[in-house]
């Protein structure tokens, strides 16, 4: 793929396109990416970061002149950064166990709970971490054996369009993963009211909210009593931006609903579901 064409790739997308992207993810959903098993998806997963290594000068560019990062902070913190995030989540994906119950009122009962996957995600990315963003959602998601919808920033999109181009390379259905641009007021509201999207996930990174902060300082008292007293989801002592994989990104407020990477990151992508069996 030419770097070229994803400039004439980058449009608004209207009711009509989400439509067809919505109908796209459902039909992945319920036919051929229903099929693949969890050890399955993880490869693909695996193969995906594999590419976006293999790819890394190409998307280091494209996210430098889009975003205006400086060409090392875009390849180590944002490329590469995004490949290792897909490989956190390509080991989950063999992962997403239920759990055995002891009831309380005893009896000869048999009580468990399995984690099922949800369906089709419509995902909004924010401008401020064009690869990376998108990454924190689609991994997850497609770990869990959902499709997805996922606009990124109109500001910052062409990282993804080629992010696009390699989840295709990789081998994953049609279907699975849909990318559109446009802005929120339009695009993201399509996405978002759409009544075959089954979960929405976005993060607005608008610092009044409390989504993350820092403490500097020597005396560890006195920053645990900072900590506890913070309105935020993510606090950083004597570091900032010290961000991980397995660590959950959570925000405070209206800075994000639930959380983003760590187990809570793919653990919204799933839904609970409870079995009591009465054996008598």
């Amino acid at each position: 793929m030419k770097i070229l064409e994803i400039y004439w790739l980058d449009h608004e997308a209207g009711e009509g396109d989400i439509d067809k992207a919505v109908t796209s993810a459902k039909a992945a959903f319920k036919g051929p990416w229903s099929q693949f098993s969890p050890a399955e998806r993880s490869r693909l997963i695996n193969k995906l970061a594999d590419l976006i290594e293999e790819h890394q000068d190409e998307l280091t560019y494209l996210e430098t002149i889009d975003f205006g990062s400086i060409e090392s902070l875009s390849r180590y913190g944002w490329v590469l950064g995004a490949a290792e995030h897909f490989r956190y989540y390509a080991g989950w994906a063999t992962k997403l166990n239920g759990e055995t119950m002891t009831l309380t009122t005893g009896g000869n009962k048999h009580a468990y709970s399995i984690r099922q996957t949800i369906g089709v995600c419509g995902q909004i990315a924010s401008w401020n971490f064009p690869i990376l963003g998108p990454a924190w959602k689609l991994a997850p998601a497609l770990a869990a054996g959902n499709t997805s919808v996922l606009k990124p920033s109109q500001f910052t999109s062409l990282s993804t369009l080629y992010l696009g181009e390699l989840i295709k390379e990789a081998g994953f259905p049609d279907g699975v993963a849909n990318i559109v641009t446009g802005p929120g007021s339009t695009t993201g509201e399509a996405i978002t009211g759409h009544p075959d999207v089954d979960k929405v996930i976005e993060r607005g990174n608008l610092t009044e909210y409390g989504l993350a902060s820092g403490v500097h300082t020597r005396d560890i008292n006195k920053a645990h009593k900072v900590i506890n007293a913070l309105e935020a989801g993510t606090v950083w002592v004597n570091g900032y931006y010290n961000s991980n994989s397995a660590v959950p990104l959570a925000g405070f407020k209206q800075s994000g609903i639930g959380a983003e990477m760590g187990y809570p990151g793919i653990e919204i992508f799933t839904k609970a579901k409870s079995v009591v069996i009465d054996l008598d």
